[in-house]
């Protein structure tokens, strides 16, 4: 390979960076939700100044087979360049091979939010609860009775575009950080396998990170 070709590879190679720091962030998630996880995302994106927002990608794919949530992300990521942050989120629920899963996430150098039963559980530490609950219809319907008590009577469905406004505004999400933060890590004193941390997420990790961005 000539000089002009290998500077010019180099230059090929240091646009896709380039690309990268233009903005504060591009994120790419894989989901195998179809709702939540997705408006839950697009809510907490229109929360940040439009100064931010303007800087910020994050692209949700939802519906994807748990499976298949490694080998999806990994496909994506390879024909963009501009993904720099690769999430897949995802929840314990009844999946047998939840921390392989993991394991391949991480490998693959991709980060994981994951919740021990449901994403629900999430939702209860911005009330600053996250309950040793293992299922999870269980843990959906504490939350809806939560809501009903907590956030005028608010009757929760999945499929709510608000879930994200309801949350800031009834509850704390730097509360909900350091909850599921300490709980996380209280878990870890117990089992290193996440599937036995019954009551934790990682999702705060997610949402730490890109309200980080915020720095207004």
């Amino acid at each position: 390979m000539s000089e002009a070709e290998r500077n010019g590879h180099r230059r090929s190679r240091d646009a896709r960076v380039d690309r990268c720091n233009l903005r504060l962030g591009n994120y790419l998630i894989i989901t195998d939700a179809k709702k939540t996880e997705k408006l839950y995302m697009q809510g907490l994106k229109e929360s940040l100044p439009k100064s931010v927002r303007d800087q910020l990608q994050i692209k949700v794919v939802t519906d994807i087979s748990t499976d298949k949530l490694v080998e999806e992300a990994c496909s994506l990521r390879s024909k963009s360049s501009v993904y720099c942050d690769t999430w897949i989120v995802f929840d314990r629920d009844l999946v047998p091979n939840f921390d392989k899963i993991i394991k391949d996430a991480e490998s693959n150098e991709i980060h994981v939010a994951w919740s021990n039963p449901c994403i629900e559980m999430w939702f209860l530490a911005y009330f600053n609860k996250t309950p040793n609950i293992p299922d999870s219809t269980t843990c959906i319907r504490k939350f809806k009775n939560l809501c009903r008590s907590k956030m005028n009577k608010y009757e929760y469905h999945k499929e709510d575009e608000a879930i994200y406004k309801k949350l800031i505004q009834y509850g704390d999400e730097v509360q909900a950080i350091k909850c599921a933060k300490a709980r996380y890590k209280s878990l870890q004193n117990i089992s290193r396998k996440c599937s036995e941390m019954v009551g934790g997420t990682t999702l705060y990790q997610l949402v730490e990170d890109i309200k980080s961005k915020d720095l207004s």
